[in-house]
């Protein structure tokens, strides 16, 4: 008589047979559920941890790769709870792979020289690379005068919820800038500067948008709210270029929880095709930072690692009094103030605590 415990042995093997598996270390989101993170990947499949066991059911998941973000369907084959770090580990398989995110794939787990018989790029490069490959005009991507579908307080209460993202979209505009050059190494002076257009380009969309909607009155009135000036004044305190990575890092990483949320809410194609492109460049954005923050901190000092410690958390109080400054705009569209901060709060722990410091926290404050 086969046992459970030999049936999960099995189509563990089995599952892992149908190609070889690179290690890899980014975050995966289901769309309705906990966040994960992916610790090894192939063509075929991929080994995922996450907080809670997974039902069986297929279901569709956001795969933050380094290189762009995916909408895949998986099937779990398999899971097991990890007594080390109190994880469940599931072994799962792409259902629905299409060519292009296959080929995505294929790009994120293999790393080839640009010039046959030389040294392949190197991470930062492959960002840099990547986000001169995805560049997307928002006058030519977006039919603007497709029929948004929402009426004029709603259109109202979308500008409110999307003040503080676009502020920091202007904030990351004239603040990579003065700080290019302060940068000494070449390769992250060129992805930031690729990442200048990304965060132009998005100002400019957003400016659109805005006009789009009938909502630059509203805008304009939203940049005096006092969260936001606080928030952003913040951000203009870091001097030290790392810790100005940081701070960067986790406004890339609220302004993609708020839009993910928005984007899953608001039923206009519109809407969800411009958040749908800025959402691919945020999860680049979140990738660098990720990336950088975890080398420099190889070789950081104690004082250094400290200070480093301190930022989500004066991040994350600044963060909520934004959040529910615009709670009543936000349930407009059913959304609940206090389960999307909790959202915030929950990346900004899993990835910049847990993920980039290597510390267990139970809150990033």
């Amino acid at each position: 008589m086969i046992t459970e415990e030999k049936k999960k042995s099995t189509s563990e093997y089995a599952e892992r047979r149908i190609a070889p598996r690179a290690p890899v270390d980014f975050r995966v989101e289901l769309l309705e559920g906990p966040s994960g993170t992916v610790k090894n990947m192939s063509e075929s499949g991929a080994l995922i941890a996450f907080p809670n066991p997974l039902e069986p059911e297929k279901r569709y998941v956001r795969f933050l790769l380094p290189l762009r973000t995916l909408a895949l369907r998986i099937d779990s084959v398999w899971s097991k709870e990890d007594k080390g770090t109190e994880e469940f580990i599931h072994g799962v398989r792409f259902t629905d792979l299409s060519g292009d995110n296959l080929l995505f794939i294929r790009e994120s787990l293999e790393n080839k020289p640009v010039i046959e018989g030389h040294e392949p790029p190197t991470q930062i490069k492959r960002f840099f690379y990547n986000a001169l490959s995805l560049q997307w005009n928002p006058e030519k991507e977006i039919d603007w005068n497709a029929p948004l579908g929402i009426d004029d307080s709603l259109c109202r209460a979308m500008a409110d919820i999307l003040s503080p993202i676009i502020v920091g979209e202007y904030s990351a505009f004239h603040g990579i800038p003065p700080r290019i050059l302060s940068f000494r190494d070449y390769e992250v002076k060129q992805y930031l500067a690729a990442q200048l257009v990304d965060e132009t380009r998005h100002a400019e969309a957003f400016d659109l948008y805005l006009a789009r909607i009938h909502g630059k009155k509203q805008y304009r009135k939203n940049l005096r709210n006092v969260h936001i000036l606080r928030f952003f004044n913040e951000l203009k305190k870091l001097d030290n270029m790392d810790e100005w990575i940081a701070g960067l890092y986790l406004t890339e990483i609220m302004s993609h929880v708020l839009l993910s949320a928005y984007a899953q809410n608001v039923k206009c194609r519109l809407t969800q095709h411009l958040f749908k492109l800025i959402l691919s460049d945020e999860a680049r954005h979140i990738s660098f930072a990720n990336y950088y923050l975890k080398e420099i901190l190889k070789s950081a000092s104690g004082e250094d690692r400290k200070n480093m410690a301190k930022i989500p958390g004066r991040i994350l109080k600044l963060t909520e009094g934004m959040v529910h400054s615009y709670g009543e705009s936000g349930k407009a569209f059913g959304i609940d103030p206090g389960s999307l901060f909790a959202k915030i709060k929950h990346e900004f722990d899993a990835r910049f605590i847990k993920n980039v410091l290597r510390e267990k926290s139970d809150a990033a404050g």
